[in-house]
């Protein structure tokens, strides 16, 4: 029960960052919109995106397969264990950011990290 919840935690905030993506492309070249605004929301998007990177980074070393499928190399490991750290980190810089956008998909933003960040003391705990 609990990893299928996690799944579907992690589905949709996958597809809120898809959807963010998408959303940005329109968001970045409406001129109504101040530029201040604009770079700001691309940093926070940029930060919903690399928590999801380092979240699957994360769990595919704590499952042991991207050892053995992708051999990474002893000093990447090395690096990672500060991963969560960056993981909940990265929720103070995200939430800021895409709050200030005007995007449709910024709620779907928040939720994407907000859950990138819960997903992850979930999977440590497990």
């Amino acid at each position: 029960m609990g990893t299928t919840v996690l799944l579907v935690v992690l589905v949709a905030a996958v597809s809120g960052l898809g959807c963010g993506w998408i959303d940005w492309h329109t968001e970045v070249h409406d001129s109504q919109i101040p530029l201040w605004r604009r770079t700001i929301a691309s940093v926070g998007l940029l930060a919903v995106t690399i928590q999801a990177f380092l979240f699957l980074a994360s769990w595919l070393i704590l499952g042991h397969q991207a050892v053995s499928v992708w051999r990474l190399p002893h000093g990447l490991l090395r690096h990672m264990q500060y991963a969560p750290i960056a993981l909940v980190l990265l929720v103070l810089l995200a939430v800021p950011c895409v709050l200030m956008g005007k995007s449709h998909s910024r709620r779907w933003l928040l939720v994407s990290s907000v859950a990138l960040a819960i997903s992850w003391l979930y999977v440590v705990r497990m």
